[in-house]
């Protein structure tokens, strides 16, 4: 990809190995832009949220594997298929993917997702004891 964007497909080789078995699932780097994020930590957890205007629910995948939470998504362009001259053009669509380490023990349980104007929040309970074996929950929204 010459578009500036460094070496584009080693990280997309790298994100797809950490995604393991979702890897062929589409989790790796999709697209060019990638969503503001912040992610703090309460007295219960971590919260995660991300800018998200223009993506649908219906087109993003949660999944949090390990101590790594994959969002996969796309912004569909509305004026895609019509000709038109920019003046310009600010706004990136397409696919996306975000990695986000997590850096406690969570309660795979009590996850919870919202969408709300243009906004993913991700609410992750911090968990008294580690989970046994490998941890991957998809989290629904």
């Amino acid at each position: 990809m010459g578009s500036g964007c460094g070496d584009y497909e080693s990280l997309s080789r790298l994100v797809e190995r950490m995604a393991g078995p979702y890897a062929g699932q589409g989790f790796g780097p999709t697209g060019a832009w990638s969503p503001p994020t912040d992610v703090f930590e309460t007295a219960t957890g971590v919260i995660v949220k991300m800018e998200l205007p223009g993506v649908r629910s219906e087109d993003l995948s949660i999944v949090l594997l390990d101590d790594r939470l994959f969002v996969r998504g796309c912004r569909k362009d509305p004026d895609a298929g019509v000709k038109l001259r920019y003046h310009q053009m600010e706004i990136a669509y397409g696919g996306f993917v975000k990695v986000v380490t997590i850096r406690m023990r969570y309660d795979r349980e009590g996850i919870r997702a919202t969408l709300t104007d243009g906004f993913l929040s991700l609410l992750i309970p911090r968990a008294e004891k580690p989970a046994a074996g490998r941890v991957a929950v998809e989290i629904r929204l």
